[in-house]
Formats: C-alpha cells, structure tokens, sequence
C-alpha cells in the first residue's frame, strides 16, 4: 500500500508540475504577443530549464515504477489483471522517451 501511494502522490506532483509550467509558458508567450503589439512592455525572459530537469526525473522515477512493478509482478505483468493499466503504463513511458529523444 505504501508503493501505491507514493506513486499516487507522485503523479499528483506531477500533474501540478504540468500545471504551473503550462501556466507560465502560456502567460509568457501571451505577454510576448502583446508586446509585439505595443499593448505592455517587453516581458521577463522565461526559462524553463527547471521543469525540463523536473520532467526528466518524473519519467526516471515511472521508468523505475514501471521495473519495479515488472520485477513483483513477474509473468503477471503482462498476463494478470492489471495488465491492461501496465500496458498503458508502458506506452505513457514509450511516448515520453520519444518525446524527450525528438527534443534534443
């Protein structure tokens, strides 16, 4: 129960991560275009640095997750009851790798 926890909470760590980095780029980006327009003046620089390290570490830790599970579950990762969610689990980490591979 406590695994299960910890990856709940760090899943919410996460999507709030998502959130506020989304917020920030929008408005930067939103401030920027009115610059442009003369409408406010020029908007601080926005560095995302912070949250590129934040993100590659949530994919390490869903990575670890993800062997640990495969480890306990053994031949029931792929065959038992959860191996739908495992499956999907799988493809949420094949799809960040290739995101992450396709920026650099």
């Amino acid at each position: 129960p406590i695994w299960a926890f910890l990856n709940v909470f760090i899943i919410m760590v996460n999507t709030v991560t998502i959130g506020v980095e989304m917020q920030l780029s929008t408005k930067y980006q939103l401030d920027l275009a009115l610059h442009r327009e003369g409408f406010i003046q020029a908007p601080q620089t926005h560095d995302s640095g912070v949250f590129h390290v934040l993100e590659l570490a949530f994919l390490v830790w869903m990575l670890l997750e993800v062997a640990v599970n495969a480890y306990a579950q053994r031949r029931d990762f792929f065959c038992g009851r959860d191996r739908l969610w495992n499956a999907f689990d799988v493809f949420v980490i094949f799809c960040a790798v290739a995101a992450k591979l396709a920026d650099n």
